[in-house]
């Protein structure tokens, strides 16, 4: 092969892939096999690319003939990231940042030399060469989060060993925004956070990070946004603070977690939805899987304020894992119902499907007797709960059976004088009538008669309106009478006041739940008006946004 045909080739650092130059110019400079970016673009501010600055090194590449290229850790829009050993200690490991010059930003180095953070690598050493800016960091490790999806199948880290690495990025995120003035690092990717043998996660490319200051001016390289990664705000230059670093935070986890990148921004303020988590890995926690949706919300004000608040769910989560019994206690709440259904539903031949708990929760025997031996308690203080909530029930109705029970005229008489009267002892009253007493035993007669006339509800009438007892009053037996007629009217005029009443309450109370009703359906119009409101602004504003950078 000719020199002229070799320098019209150029081999993927990452795949290995041989790529020519026409090829790579109509792909955007991309290999046809892995899609890395080979080179350094020019890209002018409508997009287009004018050029490039510079190739990428190869493996086996010699930086200032000190730093031996091992690997690309990764690619982005105005850097490369290299594992390269230094030859002049030992091979020593090392991560060296490529930019170019016109695009560097001194910026980055001065933010870094006064940061102090376990998963903040430092600048030991920075060097231009050939137009090239080489910053060399503090760093042990060989491979990023990005390089490390790539190992699983269909790309997805499994959820226990993502929590440990996606904790520690939530710690460094809460030291960045702790400073005064708080530090939004703006680039939050699967390549630029770094591994190393150890477990330690390091963030780095800090590139296009800044200062969250109200009346500072966004610096130029930090207009950047990446592609499903960078919040709304960040993509149409509206400002970004604390919660746009939530949303990369989330954004990375969902890729991670699922193999899937979520949606650009601006795709998803044009109506594309974003796939649930759980429709892509059926086991994630139901708690995991409600602080990533709600971290990715387009609007801020409904994201996590703090990214403690979205470190309290992994820490949680965390716990569950070290204790299993607890750790299952989301997954096993449904299995403890479909066991009472069961139960309760076995007798009429209907089985329910067993359900499987999610592998990889029960580790050992011991851990899995215990579980049961907790099943099997909740069983048993369940059925005792049961019977003693149907025992009290009957006690209720039978209570409420005796109270509400009609009673008998002769009952009624009972409950108001205190003294038992029963059919005979009227008779034997009646017969006493024509006996050789004489008066008297008619004037008990006649008593008796008037107390049973009077129900007890005349009775109480009588005591609220402070009258005597009309045996007590002396009058004729007509007079009697009369009494007894006009106090039944009375009754029966505040049955019908309180017949009206209770109408009117009724009638109220409905009146009350429409006007409710009403209320809630107006109230729900008006949101929903409100929210395509502001999507349509936020359209309309992205759509400015972009042709004020054309």
């Amino acid at each position: 092969m000719s020199t002229q045909e070799q320098q019209e080739q150029h081999v993927c650092p990452t795949c290995g892939t041989a790529n020519e130059l026409d090829a790579l110019a109509k792909r955007e400079y991309r290999c046809s096999q892995c899609n890395l970016e080979l080179a350094h673009l020019d890209v002018a501010a409508n997009g287009v690319i004018r050029g490039i600055f510079g190739w990428l090194h190869g493996v086996g590449d010699t930086i200032e003939n000190r730093y031996q290229v091992k690997s690309v850790l990764g690619k982005g829009g105005f850097g490369a990231t290299y594992l390269v050993e230094d030859l002049r200690l030992s091979g020593k490991r090392r991560a060296v940042k490529e930019v170019p010059e016109l695009l560097f930003d001194e910026y980055e180095t001065t933010l870094l030399s006064r940061l102090n953070h376990p998963s903040i690598p430092d600048i030991i050493d920075r060097n231009v060469v050939e137009g090239m800016v080489y910053l060399v960091l503090e760093f042990g490790g060989s491979r990023t989060l990005g390089g490390e999806r790539k190992q699983y199948p269909e790309r997805r880290i499994p959820q226990a060993k993502l929590l440990p690495w996606m904790r520690q990025l939530c710690e460094v995120l809460i030291y960045l925004h702790s400073q005064d003035p708080p530090i939004i690092h703006r680039d939050l990717k699967p390549d630029n956070i770094l591994l190393d043998e150890t477990g330690r996660i390091m963030l780095i490319d800090f590139g296009i990070a800044k200062e969250s200051k109200p009346a500072t001016m966004t610096r130029t390289l930090g207009r950047a946004a990446t592609h499903g990664f960078s919040p709304p705000e960040q993509a149409m230059g509206t400002g970004t603070d604390e919660r746009s670093d939530i949303y990369a935070l989330a954004a990375t986890f969902y890729a991670l977690l699922t193999g899937e990148n979520p949606p650009a921004a601006h795709e998803r303020v044009a109506g594309k939805e974003l796939v649930p988590p759980s429709q892509i890995v059926p086991d994630i926690s139901p708690r995991l899987e409600a602080a990533i949706l709600q971290a990715l919300n387009l609007n801020v004000n409904h994201r996590q304020q703090t990214v403690k608040e979205f470190s309290q769910v992994l820490d949680a989560l965390n716990q569950d894992i070290q204790n299993p019994v607890t750790h299952t206690k989301e997954y096993t709440e449904r299995t403890v119902m479909v066991g009472r259904t069961i139960g309760v539903t076995g007798a009429t031949g209907f089985h329910t499907p067993s359900i499987k708990l999610p592998s990889g929760r029960i580790t050992s025997a011991k851990t899995a007797s215990t579980l049961e031996a907790a099943t099997q308690q909740v069983s048993r203080r369940n059925v005792i709960l049961l019977i003693a909530g149907i025992t009290i029930v009957l006690v209720a109705i039978l209570a409420t059976g005796y109270l509400l029970w009609p009673k008998t005229d002769s009952e009624k008489v009972e409950t108001a004088t205190g003294e038992p009267t029963t059919e005979e002892t009227k008779t034997e009253e009646t017969t006493t009538s024509g006996a050789t007493i004489g008066e008297p035993a008619i004037k008990v007669q006649a008593d008796e008669k008037k107390d049973v006339g009077k129900s007890s509800a005349i009775v109480e009438v009588e005591k609220k309106l402070g009258k005597q007892d009309i045996s007590e009053t002396g009058q004729t037996g007509g007079d009697d009478k009369a009494a007894d007629v006009a106090m039944q009217k009375d009754i029966e005029e505040k049955k019908k006041r309180e017949d009206k009443n209770r109408k009117l309450r009724a009638q109220a109370d409905a009146d009350a739940k429409r006007k409710a009703e009403r209320k809630a359906e107006d109230q729900r119009k008006a949101k929903a008006a409100q929210e395509a409101e502001e999507r349509r602004r936020a359209i309309d504003q992205f759509g400015s946004s972009m042709q004020r950078r054309q």
